[in-house]
């Protein structure tokens, strides 16, 4: 029976995690965002627009693996302390304590990471102001 729970946890937390993160989704490929108008002599938008040099892509990438690097090295010298939990059975096989509090870590992170990126993109999308992001001076 707690095999079984233990699966069930599995499958309901990528499903919710799956509905906070088809929205942001859904967002970047069909939406599009308010367009509003701007003043000529608006001065945070006059200067040329200068190239980003580390792609959004690569910036979340980046972030993301050493945020999950952090929590694996936390949890790992956690389990040495002897500050973790025991090892959990799933399907006949022994995962260490530390695998399970790390997944466990690592999913409200990333649950909490689509929320905020679905929110701050939605609030692009509906605000549409003009942002001067990075101009050349």
């Amino acid at each position: 029976m707690a095999v079984d729970r233990l699966i069930w946890k599995i499958v309901l937390d990528f499903f919710v995690l799956a509905c906070a993160a088809f929205p942001l989704l859904a967002l970047m490929l069909w939406g599009s965002p308010f367009q509003r108008g701007f003043f000529v002599s608006d001065s945070s938008i006059r200067l040329p627009y200068k190239e980003q040099m580390i792609s959004v892509g690569t910036l979340a990438g980046i972030g993301f693996a050493f945020m999950v690097a952090t929590i694996l090295i936390i949890e790992i010298v956690r389990d040495r302390q002897g500050k973790g939990i025991g090892e959990k059975f799933l399907s006949g096989c022994v995962v260490p304590g530390w695998v399970w509090e790390s997944y466990h870590a690592i999913g409200v992170f990333t649950f909490g990471a689509a929320c905020q990126q679905l929110t701050s993109d939605l609030a692009k999308y509906v605000i549409g102001r003009l942002r001067p992001h990075f101009y050349e001076v």
